[in-house]
């Protein structure tokens, strides 16, 4: 939910060509589709999960990442076991994996999730062009 929501965020901001966005997690199994209940819930704020595949975080994403959001602490912790550096910034938003939850426990999360996007996209516009 988070890439999908937050790419249409940068797209929003002006900010859609300086950044990549990428969603990956530490217990993924790669290939798998979008829960039905994140796609309706997504589908709600007009964007598209459907095509979705879930990622395992590896390190050549890690090396590519500017901005590493978790987003609970124990998403973090997991990515600091598995891997000995970390991308410069690493942030946490705290939103309760919704895995499994009814239709509202997955707008919970995308409406939490959401809301942290202003900072993020704050922080975004500071860094430097190259």
């Amino acid at each position: 939910m988070a890439e999908v929501l937050f790419r249409a965020e940068l797209e929003r901001a002006g900010l859609a060509d300086r950044f990549e966005t990428a969603s990956c997690g530490v217990a993924a199994m790669d290939g798998e589709t979008a829960s039905v209940n994140a796609v309706r819930a997504v589908a709600e704020c007009g964007a598209d999960l459907s095509s979705h595949r879930a990622r395992r975080i590896n390190q050549a994403m890690l090396d590519r990442t500017l901005l590493l959001v978790g987003l609970t602490h124990g998403h973090i912790e997991a990515v600091e076991e598995l891997f000995e550096e970390l991308p410069p910034q690493v942030c946490v938003i705290n939103v309760p994996d919704p895995f499994g939850a009814t239709l509202d426990g997955y707008r919970g999360a995308r409406d939490a999730i959401r809301s942290a996007f202003p900072q993020i996209i704050e922080f975004l516009k500071q860094v430097p062009e190259v």
